[in-house]
């Protein structure tokens, strides 16, 4: 995704879960303290099952690029572009990957930071809608919200693998020696 989209769908998914938390809070807090861990878990363990698949697929399909044999210098390039967008794709998926695992471990954390004093610290705000629990169980719903995100980023980027091997596959039929 682009920088500028990533921003947008940073603050407007916090703007919404600021808005959804303070609409249904008390409730809403034991839902998402109970809740965005475990499913959470859930997803990471699917996304790395994922991975493996997809490490599979990208071993198949250096196999295909490798089989071609002597090809010109025009397939030399095509194979050359194709590669570094393989190289991309793995690059997003380890980003998307390592981003919802980080999510794991602060939805995690945050309900225990959230309802720890630490000595000599006081929360800063005194509004009622930047209070602590709200503000703490706004984060853990954000934070959720963009682990899903990345999950369907993964999954278009897989389908994007899919895409590269079928490239390949079509170069390898059309070259001349096959």
């Amino acid at each position: 995704m682009k920088a500028f989209q990533k921003i947008l769908i940073f603050v407007s998914t916090f703007v919404a879960a600021h808005f959804l938390i303070l609409w249904s809070y008390p409730t809403s807090k034991t839902l998402v303290e109970s809740l965005t861990a475990p499913s959470l878990g859930v997803v990471a363990g699917l996304l790395i099952g994922a991975v493996g698949v997809f490490l599979g697929s990208l071993g198949n399909l250096y196999a295909v690029l490798k089989s071609t044999t002597k090809p010109n210098h025009v397939q030399l390039s095509n194979l050359n572009d194709l590669l570094d967008h393989i190289s991309l794709t793995g690059k997003e998926v380890k980003e998307n990957v390592f981003f919802v695992l980080a999510v794991l471990a602060a939805t995690l954390l945050l309900p225990i930071i959230g309802v720890s004093d630490i000595p000599g610290i006081t929360w800063p705000f005194q509004i009622s809608w930047l209070s602590k629990p709200i503000v703490f169980t706004t984060l853990n719903l954000w934070l959720t919200v963009l682990a899903f995100i990345a999950i369907f980023d993964c999954v278009g980027a897989m389908f994007l693998l899919h895409h590269h091997y079928e490239t390949a596959i079509k170069e390898w039929i059309n070259s001349p020696e096959s």
